[in-house]
């Protein structure tokens, strides 16, 4: 038997014999296919098949993103059903994972620490819309800003987020997390309404603005870190009437 003979019995593939062949001849290419670019064929298929593999892969990942949605809202949710029962000292990643029915690892990779996860939970159930601001009535608009920080600070709500605060005391990372998810959008809003207020002669030329900032909702924080009590009509009304009473000093 020839080398040729030899080489075409490694191929594994089948096809029917045409034309008068001898018995030999027959043996050896009963087992190729109708067509003799076995090698084209074979170069051609690999990249059809990555290409396959590709578009797969791409569509599982589309297919996966509503799932890790989802995922991200039972965390969510099951960080702040806990939070109703505990405070944000005792809550832990271990419990909200095993509340959520999720791995770690999955919250992990949402967020980077147990604070961000808190104010991501509380944040999203307070849902509450910003104030319209009119900046040509300044007292009205700041009397509006306070009513709205109130209000998302109220019940337990106030003592998360008063938690919270306390918590990230001991880490710079975690004091500048509160701040840009919870306070600089309400700072911005304050600062803008006594800038606007300053502008008009409302408020005082001299008015030190981040210090006024710090003082109107410094107090809030400290009568629900210190009192203990949750905020009512009574403390709310005075906190307005004294921001007010600093603002004409």
């Amino acid at each position: 038997m020839n080398s040729l003979a030899i080489k075409l019995r490694e191929f594994e593939l089948s096809a029917p014999p045409s034309g008068r062949q001898t018995e030999s001849t027959a043996k050896s290419t009963a087992r190729l296919p109708a067509n003799s670019l076995l090698k084209s064929e074979d170069a051609e298929a690999e990249p059809k098949d990555v290409v396959n593999s590709v578009a797969a892969a791409q569509k599982s990942k589309l297919a996966g993103r509503p799932r890790s949605e989802k995922s991200r809202q039972s965390i969510l949710v099951a960080a702040y059903e806990l939070l109703m029962t505990i405070n944000a000292r005792e809550l832990t990643i271990e419990a909200v994972a095993k509340h959520a029915g999720v791995g770690k690892t999955t919250i992990y990779r949402w967020w980077a620490n147990k604070v961000a996860l808190i104010l991501d939970a509380v944040t999203e159930h307070m849902n509450a819309a910003p104030a319209a601001i009119d900046l040509s009535q300044p007292e009205e608009s700041l009397v509006r800003q306070m009513e709205r920080f109130a209000k998302i600070c109220l019940g337990h709500n106030g003592r998360i987020m008063a938690g919270v605060l306390a918590e990230s005391q001991g880490s710079a990372e975690m004091k500048l997390l509160f701040e840009e998810k919870f306070m600089a959008h309400h700072r911005e809003i304050l600062s803008s309404i006594l800038g606007a207020g300053v502008a008009s002669g409302a408020f005082p030329s001299a008015l030190d603005i981040p210090m006024s900032c710090n003082m109107i909702y410094g107090s809030l924080f400290f009568h629900l870190m210190t009192v203990g009590d949750d905020l009512n009509r009574e403390f709310v009304d005075q906190w307005i009437v004294n921001a007010l009473k600093i603002m004409h000093v």
